[in-house]
């Protein structure tokens, strides 16, 4: 039993790193190229899968926890801990940065003309949030597989 909830947990952490990374990072890529059909399109899209990595991220974080119940790991080991860390670094950087960002690009994105940005598009591109949150939710996840695969400290 306790394989198949940590295979579980895993699984639920892989969706939930997905949903919560690729978005955000594909969405920085078509700002850059300056296609504005193209961030009208992919904006929503983004937004609405990264709606899916909260409930995947909850489900993750509940199948850890009662793998660390089934396996009998503290669930206060220094790794555990860490990750603990960067996973309340990871939540807090989409729903402060990432989202916010996200939504003001498709928004301005909407109003926009199809030939070229406007004004206030150029801004939303030019807003180092979307960059920040990207390069911060990477380290994040980075972070989270190290000290799962290497669990440093016991």
């Amino acid at each position: 039993m306790y394989e198949i909830i940590r295979y579980l947990h895993a699984l639920a952490m892989i969706g939930a790193v997905s949903a919560a990374i690729v978005p955000p990072a594909l969405l920085l890529a078509v700002t850059r190229r300056g296609d504005v059909g193209a961030m009208r399109g992919f904006a929503s899209l983004a937004v609405s899968l990264r709606s899916l990595a909260a409930p995947l991220i909850v489900l993750a974080a509940l199948l850890g926890f009662v793998a660390a119940i089934i396996g009998r790991v503290d669930p206060l080991r220094p790794w555990l801990i860490a990750a603990y860390a960067a996973f309340a670094i990871a939540l807090l950087t989409g729903a402060l940065l990432s989202d916010p960002w996200a939504r003001r690009v498709g928004d301005a994105a909407g109003a926009s003309p199809a030939n070229a940005p406007s004004r206030e598009l150029r801004s939303a591109i030019d807003d180092r949030r979307g960059a920040l949150a990207t390069a911060i939710l990477a380290i994040s996840v980075a972070i989270i597989i190290f000290m799962g695969v290497k669990r440093p400290g016991g």
